[in-house]
This record gives structure tokens, C-alpha cells and sequence, in this order.
């Protein structure tokens, strides 16, 4: 026996499995996965779509083809997440998708693809965002790495009220995960 080649196996393939295997192949790397490695949520939306919330953005997957869609912050323009590390993810009662990033609170509206930004120029305590929830009202309330904050999106998304909460209201720590 020869030492030199211990764990290396050498198989000879006919024509046909060489057509059959680089079919796959090709097929394989036309194929759009996951951007992000580290899936933080997954949620179930109102159109049967699965969102993952990873650390390199957000992906859609389609319910009838599973084609992927990948939602990553970019350069050029502002419709696009203001962040890649994101923290939450949630379906509003309107059917938007809401994403708290360690850069600010986005929001996408499925059928338009397009992003609004909300962070402290808007009243956010900070743009270090960690959880989201909608309430039975449909206002979203945002954890932070300061304190907590009730987005009253119901009134309207272009002007929504924002009221922050913290130590000073009774909280037992500003550090809000998920």
C-alpha cells in the first residue's frame, strides 16, 4: 500500500455523471442564499414570507419558489437598511416590516421595497437598538442600550410619537435585549 495517499480516494467518472454532477453545479451557484451566517429571529409574515434577521441584514424568503432576497445597507442612495447588524425584526398590522439595528429603527414597506429611517434625530433615546414588539394597538415598543421607547406608529409613520422610558420611570436597568 502506498502511505503517501491514506484519505484521498480517486474516482473516474463516466461522461454522463460528469453532465449529470455539473448541472448541480450550476444550478448551485445561481442559487441566492442567506447573506448574514447568524440568524438572531425568524418570523412567519401575514403572506406566509419567512424573515430572517442575521448579521448581515435581512432576507425574504418566498413561501412558493423559497428564492431568497437579501435587504443589506448600502453606499449609494438612502433606501436601504441603515445597518447590517441586525437586532429584531417584526410585521406591523399594516404589513410592514420593522428592523432594529445597531444603527437605527427601519422600516420597509414589502410593496414599495423602499426603507424609512427612525433613530435619536427623531427622539430615539439611541440608535443602538435591541427588541421590537408591536402591541395589540399596533405601536411598536423598541429595547435599547438605553432604556425602552413607545413608538406610537398608529397616529401615522410620516410624524409617529415617540415617548422614552428609563431608570428615571421606574426601569431596572437601561440594557434592553431581546
Amino acid at each position: 500500500e502506498d502511505t503517501l495517499s491514506w484519505g484521498i480516494v480517486m474516482y473516474s467518472l463516466t461522461e454522463d455523471v460528469y453532465d449529470y454532477l455539473e448541472k448541480i453545479l450550476i444550478q448551485d451557484n445561481s442559487t441566492t442564499y442567506l447573506d448574514g451566517q447568524v440568524i438572531r429571529k425568524l418570523i412567519l409574515t401575514s403572506d406566509n414570507s419567512i424573515w430572517a434577521a442575521t448579521n448581515l441584514g435581512i432576507s425574504r424568503i418566498d413561501p412558493k419558489t423559497f428564492a431568497v432576497t437579501n435587504y443589506r445597507k448600502h453606499d449609494f442612495g438612502t433606501n436601504s437598511l441603515s445597518s447590517d447588524l441586525v437586532n429584531d425584526i417584526v410585521e406591523d398590522m399594516n404589513s410592514n416590516i420593522w428592523v432594529a439595528t445597531e444603527d437605527g429603527l427601519n422600516k420597509l414597506d414589502p410593496q414599495t421595497d423602499e426603507f424609512k429611517f427612525l433613530g435619536e434625530k427623531n427622539g430615539l433615546p439611541t440608535n443602538n437598538l435591541k427588541s421590537i414588539q408591536v402591541d395589540n394597538s399596533g405601536d411598536l415598543w423598541v429595547g435599547s442600550s438605553n432604556g425602552v421607547s413607545k413608538i406610537e406608529i398608529s397616529v401615522g409613520y410620516n410624524n409617529p410619537i415617540i415617548i422614552n422610558y428609563d431608570v428615571k420611570d421606574g426601569l431596572q436597568g437601561y440594557d434592553f435585549i431581546p
